[in-house]
């Protein structure tokens, strides 16, 4: 694929989750993707967006860069807690069985894809899960 195909799978990816278009969204991955490292199949996938969707969040892609088959964007998120994520991994856990609070929380995050015969291969995210939790009140302690 083109680097402008590349690039155009990754904005597909992002425009369909934040319309709720799970199916869409998910099917824009190979079956054996990778999401940080882990194998991310198909069903947990599903999971993982629909988490996702679930906070509402809605980012804005501000920047591209794309080289071969990688495409690396910086995005303005914006999102509401407003629900519960099912999923325990989902911006690192901390939302994880935590009642929404419906306050809002805008931050900016960076997403490195790999992609390898028209479909999302890899995906690496640099969230700022901190800023995000200092939004909605939380307090984040390490571990004891």
């Amino acid at each position: 694929m083109s680097v402008e195909e590349n690039i155009a799978l990754v904005r597909r990816h992002f425009d369909t989750l934040a319309s709720g278009d799970i199916e869409a969204s998910a099917a824009c991955y190979a079956p054996d993707a990778l999401n940080h490292g882990r194998p991310t199949p198909p069903e947990v996938m599903h999971r993982t967006l629909r988490s996702l969707y679930t906070l509402h969040e809605r980012e804005t892609i501000e920047d591209v860069i794309a080289v071969g088959d990688k495409v690396v964007i910086r995005t303005t998120c914006h999102g509401v807690h407003a629900g519960t994520p099912e999923f325990a991994p989902i911006m690192g856990g901390f939302l994880h069985d935590v009642p929404p609070t419906h306050k809002e929380y805008t931050v900016q995050r960076i997403h490195i894809f790999e992609v390898r015969d028209g479909k999302l291969i890899t995906h690496w995210a640099n969230r700022d899960d901190l800023g995000t939790a200092q939004q909605l009140g939380f307090t984040l302690n390490p571990p004891q």
